[in-house]
């Protein structure tokens, strides 16, 4: 079975893959009404706060707006701007199928999966992946929107070549690490102890701000007013991980970061991550990426 990120890999990959135009459509800015008279069998209505790409992995469904019902098959790619009011429903007549959606808000992107069975109901189809980077995502797809809308000369491989883009800039997220799995529900654990879970988000988030320094689980549970064996029994039980691996694996994220977009030596990358002995930072990069820090700069280049 693929791993999460290998399977969004995959579906990134096929979002950026080319497309007849009969294939590629826009849901463009609509006058937003109400769900109300709309198929009782509309899932999950509501109005796009950020653009959405939504393509169609297997079989067919049908994507629901003021204005058109997008009938949507293998292969077909359907953009929906910000304020445009849109449900999901089956075609017209039934078919099983598997969506996967991309939702673009500025540098922020989320993937995810909708799915459904003829004769049971429709569901989310596995956790989401959140991509986290520094390139405005949002604004390919607003040009992506500007070439299916106007469809002047070359239009087609505009398109194409921004999707191209976008598909190369999650799949790098993803291969960076930069993709935090979500359940598609909250975990009951959370539910039955929320101040348990609020500590260990405090937790994450010193550990976020301070993943640069010198930092032992003595210095986290200190800061959140836990004991050191009561938080280490709270990450387990609700990240999988210890605090020590956490933070290890924060700083292995900045520093694939900060070897691939910078030109810093490895003792400087290791300094801004929390390392003060470049040695130690290579073997502790070896063991996490299997090479070392500058083998994957070389490789990153081509090299």
């Amino acid at each position: 079975m693929l791993s999460t990120e290998r399977l969004f890999e995959r579906r990134v990959r096929e979002l950026g893959a080319r497309r007849p135009a009969s294939k590629l459509r826009f849901a463009g800015e609509g006058v937003q009404t109400h769900f109300a008279s709309y198929s009782p069998y509309t899932f999950d209505p509501h109005v796009a706060g950020r653009h959405e790409f939504v393509f169609a992995v297997s079989g067919r469904a049908r994507i629901s707006t003021p204005r058109e019902d997008f009938a949507i098959e293998a292969g077909d790619l359907l953009l929906i701007a910000p304020g445009v009011d849109h449900g999901e429903m089956p075609a017209e007549q039934p078919s099983s199928y598997v969506l996967c959606w991309c939702v673009l808000d500025q540098s922020y992107a989320m993937l995810l999966h909708t799915t459904y069975s003829v004769g049971t109901s429709w569901t989310l189809g596995g956790p989401h992946l959140e991509l986290h980077g520094r390139t405005n995502v949002q604004s390919i797809a607003i040009a992506v929107g500007v070439e299916l809308t106007n469809r002047a000369w070359g239009w087609q491989a505009a398109a194409q070549s921004l999707l191209r883009y976008l598909s190369c800039v999650l799949v790098r997220r993803i291969r960076r690490g930069y993709g935090s799995q979500l359940a598609p529900v909250e975990s009951p654990t959370v539910a039955h102890d929320p101040a348990a879970w609020e500590v260990v988000q405090n937790a994450l988030q010193h550990c976020r701000a301070n993943s640069h320094r010198r930092l032992r689980v003595a210095d986290v549970a200190r800061a959140v007013g836990y004991s050191s064996s009561r938080l280490s029994h709270l990450f387990s039980a609700y990240i999988g991980q210890s605090v020590a691996d956490h933070v290890r694996s924060l700083r292995m994220a900045r520093a694939r970061d900060l070897l691939e977009t910078t030109d810093l030596t490895v003792s400087e990358v290791a300094r801004r991550v929390g390392y003060g002995d470049p040695a130690h930072f290579s073997r502790a990069f070896k063991r996490s990426e299997r090479v070392s820090p500058n083998a994957f700069r070389q490789r990153l280049r081509g090299q």
